[in-house]
């Protein structure tokens, strides 16, 4: 499990080179198939297991953001881009075998629509990890910005900066929900200090009015 060695400090450039272009392969391939259409035609286990704990219900704890929360879940369950895997995170990516071989599980809310969902909760994963281990937090950051740019460089199916964009705005309530929405990250819960941490760079990533995906990420270096 990939999570592992994030979590023991262990950044193989490898690994996160695969894991990003597997991603990327999956969206730009998928994007207007119609038997992938077919395939998920529903979006209601992506909306109950992924935007109402993690955007609804987080929003409901901060009244300020409810206009914004709307328009985030508006972005994510209107349109009909490409196949999101929408659980894209290290805990789903098992390493077997060579280092380079990968096998990406768990798809039980994916559906046909934003990309931008799976850039946002993939990566909040990341920068989670760069506070949780301070010690190597610009490592962190340095490996989510080397997956960032082999992605949008290679990304066609959709606008590049409408995908920037939406992902900034999403990634900032996937940080929100992993400390004060209904699954927390649990290697952070208990520590108070670290938790603020969180909400401390998911407002200066909103506060910052960034629309570029990379420049947000930068906002986590120390």
């Amino acid at each position: 499990m990939w999570k592992k060695d994030l979590l023991r400090g262990i950044l193989d450039f490898r690994i996160a080179k695969r894991s990003i272009e597997a991603l990327l392969t999956v969206h730009e391939k998928a994007a207007g198939d119609p038997k992938v259409i077919a395939a998920f035609p529903s979006k209601d286990h992506f909306y109950k297991l992924r935007v109402d704990p993690y955007i609804v219900f987080t929003a409901g704890k901060y009244p300020e953001l409810q206009a914004e929360a709307d328009e985030v879940c508006r972005f994510l369950m209107e349109p009909n881009i490409t196949l999101v895997h929408s659980d894209f995170s290290p805990k789903n990516i098992m390493i077997h075998g060579d280092l380079d071989d990968i096998c990406i599980l768990d798809f039980e809310s994916s559906h046909y629509g934003n990309p931008c969902f799976d850039l946002a909760f993939f990566f909040n994963h990341m920068l989670l990890k760069s506070i949780y281990n301070p010690e190597f937090s610009n490592a962190y950051v340095d490996m989510a910005d080397y997956m960032a740019k082999i992605y949008l460089d290679g990304v066609t199916c959709m606008d590049r900066s409408e995908l920037e964009e939406m992902t900034v705005r999403t990634l900032f309530f996937m940080l929100m929900a992993r400390v004060d929405g209904k699954s927390p990250a649990e290697y952070l819960v208990g520590d108070d200090e670290k938790q603020q941490k969180v909400r401390d760079l998911a407002y200066a990533i909103r506060s910052s009015g960034t629309k570029k995906f990379r420049e947000a990420l930068a906002l986590a270096r120390k």
